[in-house]
């Protein structure tokens, strides 16, 4: 796709085009990396990068690190200056030793009050924990989050006071989280999970509620669940599904796999008996 733009782009129709919308433009290059290149076209293109609204990187090789990239996600932020972010998007193979610069990046993005966060540290073992700062955020403008491969433990009420669709993916859930999450975005339209494993815990972080039953509903239009299931994940999956149906979800898809030898998964009644559902899809259950 840029060598496309380089042979197109001299001093034609695209370059006459106001900065707002070559900056738009180039935030639809697939990643930022790409659209730093263009920089080569001529003077005017070369700072034009700088301003774009949307950020993507992605190490796609999650078999060999290499600090070139942490190096090309730092460099390429100090030298960005949009007030505000509308999406950030970084792919990655989690080390250890780079924990500190995985918070610099979030950071940034919550203070160019970006909208939409999509974070895959994907790592064989080890998990990132999030920094709290993210979970309670001075200023949510947070409407779209995808996490992948984290460990999230907020030490109190989750504030996505603007996030309508998020997105799980090989994360623990317990109880305690998953009332969090729905009590601190009163907003949210879609939630998805998969691969993800339920636990148990001790202490449950969130708003004194015993159940999800004792919840507002939620306006959710969509619950998916994609995931393998064991006894403390299924237990908890019998309270979840209901709680949605009550929330009179319009899509419901629940592609669901056992661990152990041990009875398939047994849907509550109430899903065959007060449903709004347009859209279903069963696997496993």
């Amino acid at each position: 796709m840029f060598q496309e733009v380089v042979e197109k782009v001299k001093e034609d129709a695209i370059s006459a085009l106001p900065d707002c919308l070559l900056q738009e433009i180039l935030s639809h290059f697939p990643s930022t990396k790409d659209a730093i290149k263009t920089g080569i076209l001529s003077k005017r293109w070369k700072h034009l990068w700088t301003s774009i609204p949307t950020l993507i990187f992605s190490h796609s090789d999650y078999y060999h690190l290499t600090p070139y990239f942490h190096l090309l996600v730092d460099k390429t932020l100090t030298q960005c200056h949009q007030l505000k972010l509308k999406k950030l998007e970084v792919h990655t193979i989690y080390d250890i030793q780079f924990e500190s610069v995985y918070n610099n990046w979030i950071r940034y993005a919550i203070r160019c009050n970006v909208e939409e966060l999509n974070l895959g540290f994907h790592g064989w073992e080890l998990k990132f924990l999030l920094d709290q700062s993210f979970f309670f955020p001075i200023s949510s403008c947070f409407t779209d989050l995808r996490l992948s491969c984290f460990m999230l433990n907020p030490t109190g009420a989750i504030s996505w006071k603007n996030l309508r669709s998020l997105y799980i993916n090989n994360v623990n859930l317990d109880e305690g989280l998953f009332l969090n999450i729905i009590s601190g975005s009163p907003l949210l339209e879609t939630l998805v999970f998969k691969k993800c494993h339920g636990y148990t815990s001790n202490e449950i972080n969130a708003p004194n509620i015993s159940s999800v039953t004792q919840f507002p509903q939620l306006k959710l239009k969509k619950f998916k669940v994609c995931s393998c299931f064991d006894i403390q994940f299924q237990s908890q999956l019998k309270s979840w599904i209901p709680y949605a149906i009550r929330c009179n979800v319009e899509v419901l898809k629940l592609d669901l796999w056992k661990t152990e030898w041990g009875d398939d998964f047994m849907l509550d009644q109430i899903l065959f008996t007060r449903s709004c559902l347009t859209d279903l899809k069963l696997v496993g259950a």
